[in-house]
C-alpha cells in the first residue's frame, strides 16, 4: 500500500509549468525562499518539531486527506499521517524524504518516462495539484531546474537512477 501511495507522490516531480498568477492572492516567495506561514510570522525552517506537527495536523492533513481523496476515494479513504511519512509516523518521526515511498529519478533511462506513459491522472494530480498545494502550504517555492531548492517530488521521494520497474503499473 505505501509503495502505492508513494506511486502517487512521483507525480509530482518533473517541470512544472508556472500558474497564472491570481491577482487576489499574494505573490508566491522567491525562488528559493520561504514566507512565513499565516498566523505564525515565522517559516517552516524557523518552527519547532511541536510547532510543525501542530501546521501538519491542522492544515496539511485535512489538505492532502481532501486531494487525495477527491483523485482516488477507495485508494485513499484512510489517508493519514502514515500515507506520506510512512510508518516512522507512528514513533513520532516525520523526516522526509521517506524511504518507504516510491524512489524518483528523471533521467532518460529512470524509467520516469514509462511512469507517465502508465499512470497519467496519477503524474498529472501530483504535478499540478498535489506539489504546488504542498508548497504553498509550507511557504516554500516551488521546485524548478532553476529552483532545485524548491519542493518538488525529492521533498517526499528518495532519489535514484532507476525507478524499479515492478512498481510502475497501472493503478488498480
Amino acid at each position: 500500500m505505501i509503495r502505492a501511495l508513494s506511486l502517487a507522490a512521483v507525480v509530482a516531480c518533473g517541470p512544472i509549468p508556472p500558474p497564472a498568477p491570481d491577482p487576489d492572492q499574494p505573490p508566491p516567495p522567491a525562488l528559493g525562499t520561504e514566507k512565513p506561514l499565516p498566523g505564525l510570522d515565522r517559516t517552516w525552517s524557523q518552527l519547532d518539531k511541536v510547532a510543525k506537527v501542530r501546521v501538519m495536523k491542522d492544515w496539511v492533513l485535512p489538505m492532502g486527506r481532501d486531494m487525495f481523496v477527491g483523485y482516488n476515494r477507495d485508494r485513499y479513504e484512510s489517508f493519514a499521517c502514515t500515507t506520506c511519512h510512512g510508518d516512522r509516523a507512528n514513533r513520532g518521526e516525520y523526516a522526509m524524504p521517506n524511504p518507504q515511498l516510491l524512489p524518483l529519478g528523471f533521467g532518460p533511462d529512470s524509467g520516469y518516462a514509462e511512469l507517465v506513459a502508465r499512470r497519467p491522472e496519477l503524474v498529472a494530480f501530483m504535478k499540478t495539484k498535489l506539489s504546488p498545494a504542498m508548497a504553498d502550504v509550507l511557504g516554500k517555492s516551488q521546485w524548478a531546474e532553476d529552483n532545485p531548492d524548491g519542493f518538488g517530488c525529492w521533498s517526499c521521494h528518495p532519489k535514484t537512477d532507476k525507478i524499479p520497474r515492478s512498481l510502475i503499473a497501472p493503478e488498480h
